[in-house]
């Protein structure tokens, strides 16, 4: 039978992660989990926030929407001990938001009993602090149906700007070009000297037009060639992944040519401009949308590792 102490877990695993610098599956322990929408009348999709401890300190989290079964099943809940398979950490600003993409569950909140350890909140310039244990709140969860998305998503708050030492690269045509970056504001500037926000993936609809997404490539299959009635065909399907939630992205024929030798998987892009559709649940459930990526697409590359870093 193991024994429940904090040597179970990984102890300094946040602190590091923080720094760039995550050990290997990291083990953690849940403290606190608390659903929430994006729709303050209830109608967006569901989210979960979460506070997690290593033994030694303690942070916040969010579990990407696929994760959410294993919260409505009970299966991750307070208390329990859990394995990073795969996560992202995101910078807004100075904040520093861990953002669970794959978990597995070692010891239930049942078997474990409490919290183990008497961790201490980490500070925003990751140095320990004196504080004392934080109390975390108890969330009564809804196990709702899947909801539908709200039309109008919520729009991040400003971040403040920081420099990029190498120009962004520019895929798309040359007259939707931007004309660079001068930092990692959540606004761009548009064509006409206009500018344009960046949006949480999960605030996207079909009622938006224009809209710009920040976001990590975290799967690039490769091109798949088909043959029907209409003729042949080239697909390029992309998954992207930010701080909110992930979804898929499909470019056909001269579109798919053209992104295809200049999107890597684990780097992080502006993406611009593209079709919003609900998503077929039966071969993509990670999202009630997906996009499709064409003629008036722009995917620019987003320098510099101060803006998202991953590790798996």
């Amino acid at each position: 039978m193991a024994q429940f102490d904090v040597s179970l877990l990984s102890g300094g695993a946040i602190k590091a992660s923080m720094e760039g610098q995550a050990p290997p599956s990291p083990r953690l322990q849940i403290l606190g989990i608390k659903g929430f929408t994006n729709d303050s009348r209830g109608g967006g999709a569901q989210k979960y926030r979460i506070q997690v401890s290593d033994g030694i300190h303690c942070g916040a989290g969010m579990l990407a929407t696929q994760l959410n079964e294993k919260i409505t099943s009970n299966e991750i809940s307070k208390y329990c001990i859990v394995r990073v398979d795969k996560m992202l950490i995101n910078s807004i600003g100075a904040k520093k938001v861990m953002i669970f993409i794959k978990l597995t569950v070692l010891y239930s909140a049942q078997d474990v009993g409490g919290m183990l350890g008497t961790p201490r909140q980490l500070n925003s310039d990751s140095t320990d602090s004196n504080s004392v244990t934080p109390t975390v709140k108890d969330e009564p969860l809804a196990r709702p149906p899947l909801a539908q998305r709200s039309q109008v998503g919520v729009a991040p708050a400003p971040v403040a700007p920081q420099p990029i030492q190498t120009p962004p690269r520019f895929y798309g045509n040359s007259a939707q070009r931007t004309g660079g970056m001068g930092g990692a504001s959540n606004l761009m500037q548009s064509p006409g000297g206009g500018t344009k926000n960046v949006v949480p993936i999960t605030a996207l609809n079909p009622y938006q037009n224009k809209w710009t997404i920040k976001a990590r490539v975290t799967s690039k299959p490769p091109l798949r060639h088909y043959n029907n009635s209409r003729g042949e065909g080239r697909i390029l399907t992309l998954e992207f992944v930010d701080h909110s939630g992930e979804i898929r992205a499909t470019a056909f024929n001269e579109d798919a040519d053209r992104f295809f030798p200049n999107v890597e998987v684990n780097k992080v892009y502006y993406v611009s401009r593209g079709r919003i559709k609900p998503a077929n649940k039966i071969y993509y459930a990670n999202n009630d949308y997906e996009l499709t990526l064409g003629a008036e697409t722009t995917i620019e590359e987003v320098e510099g590792k101060e803006y998202m870093f991953m590790y798996t």
